[in-house]
């Protein structure tokens, strides 16, 4: 019942599994870098209408993972995305990839420059 299987399962029988959660690469990563100016850029999807719900897992995401970038969007406003960048807030906002693309390459060589 607790380790592994030591015959065949039959068809028939209940199985159980048990997951359990990873950590998340993302909250590790800079720490891992042996480059002083990592940039890091994230992506949340969330899947809520609430606005506050929304901001409360971007500074979330923002405080655990210290990303210099977060690109958000919602489930139910595709394909709308909006970015952010640490200390200044929402800097860019759109619908099409490519213009997501653009602001990002433009942000990242800024803030490299």
């Amino acid at each position: 019942a607790g380790g592994p299987a030591t015959s065949k399962t039959d068809s028939a029988d209940e199985i159980t599994l048990k997951l359990v959660r990873n950590p998340k690469l993302l909250d590790a990563i800079r720490g891992w870098s042996k480059n002083p100016s990592l940039q890091i850029v994230a992506f949340k999807l969330t899947a809520t209408p609430d606005l506050d719900d929304r901001a409360k897992r971007l500074a979330k995401l923002m405080k655990n993972s210290n990303a210099d970038f977060v690109v958000t969007n919602d489930h139910g406003e595709m394909p709308a995305w909006q970015l952010h960048r640490r200390g200044k807030g929402q800097i860019a906002q759109g619908t099409e990839r490519e213009d997501l693309a653009f602001a990002l390459e433009k942000e990242l060589h800024d803030s490299l420059s």
